[in-house]
């Protein structure tokens, strides 16, 4: 009997060795991560070169109040017959109202700028991801409230981090820290949104289904969101890595969405096309030849022109 109790005991004993053993390799697994680099180097642009920023002759014809908004200003967005808030929209929004800000000078442009850095702190969760509160169907994937996308992180990023350089808010500072660490590979707050194929490339999805669709115009939009972060808060050699990756795999992935001689794919596993999805994959990879210097960005944008372009 004595004996058996101290089996047990042995056992109970190796059980917890393993846990513990378990949970430090666990925490060393992204340490191991390898992902593909291409290394790249990145320019600082001027405000006027980044990307989403307009002359002042664009507000000076397009009015800045005509758009659907809740009792306090913030922009809602329509799915069906509900109206949310959709933290793309959102984002976008308050990047306009700042960037008009920093062209007409009028503090009214920045509070409703604010105001949409406020809206998503309202709807960001604990680990730092925006939620669309509720459920939603792409393609043959339904999302369940809450979901969280990609490209929402990438657009939140974009005006937290310019908010809080030009404008030196710490709020936003503070919460790009929090959000960045969402698009993260080698942060566990990663899981949700970012995707590491077998070939060791880097991915952000702005819709994470399992398989990932790979939507090329989301997933450049976030590298554009991380440019921004590392950019204006944070130039540190871990970060260029990190955002040289993922430029990494647009760069070696972006010929598989060319549909020669017709519209450019929207995403790799559907084949859907969009012509106003096209005229975005040409502008995208034309900025990440300006940030980069790597002219072969450019170079395909030219060959998406040649296939198909609608004025």
């Amino acid at each position: 009997m004595k004996l058996k109790k101290i089996k047990n005991y042995l056992l109970i004993l190796l059980s917890l060795l393993f846990i513990i053993s378990c949970t430090e390799t666990c925490s060393e697994i992204n340490d191991l991560l390898i992902l593909k680099d291409n290394n790249y180097t990145f320019l600082s642009l001027d405000y006027d070169d980044l990307f989403y920023t307009y002359p002042l002759v664009y507000y000076q014809i397009f009015e800045p109040f005509n758009y659907i908004a809740d009792d306090s200003g913030v922009a809602l967005a329509q799915y069906r017959d509900l109206w949310y808030y959709n933290p793309v929209t959102i984002s976008q929004k308050g990047i306009n109202f700042f960037d008009r800000y920093t062209r007409v000078e009028d503090s009214l442009y920045l509070e409703y700028a604010n105001k949409h850095r406020d809206a998503l702190q309202n709807i960001m969760n604990e680990d730092g991801l925006f939620e669309y509160r509720m459920n939603y169907n792409h393609f043959d994937i339904y999302f369940l409230n809450p979901w969280y996308s990609g490209m929402a992180q990438r657009q939140a990023l974009s005006l937290l981090s310019r908010l809080a350089f030009y404008a030196q808010d710490s709020l936003s500072e503070a919460l790009a820290h929090r959000v960045y660490e969402t698009m993260n590979p080698y942060s566990e707050l990663s899981e949700e949104v970012v995707y590491v194929d077998t070939g060791g490339y880097a991915w952000i999805e702005e819709y994470p289904g399992d398989p990932p669709d790979h939507t090329f115009n989301g997933f450049m939009f976030a590298v554009i969101g991380i440019y921004d972060y590392y950019h204006l808060l944070k130039h540190d050699e871990e970060t260029r890595t990190i955002l040289s990756a993922y430029l990494t795999t647009v760069h070696d992935y972006m010929r598989e969405y060319r549909n020669p001689n017709a519209i450019s794919y929207y995403c790799l596993r559907h084949h859907h096309t969009d012509a106003v999805y096209h005229r975005i994959h040409v502008l995208q990879l034309d900025y990440f030849t300006k940030i980069s210097q790597d002219s072969s960005f450019t170079l395909f944008a030219d060959t998406l022109e040649i296939d198909y372009w609608d004025y």
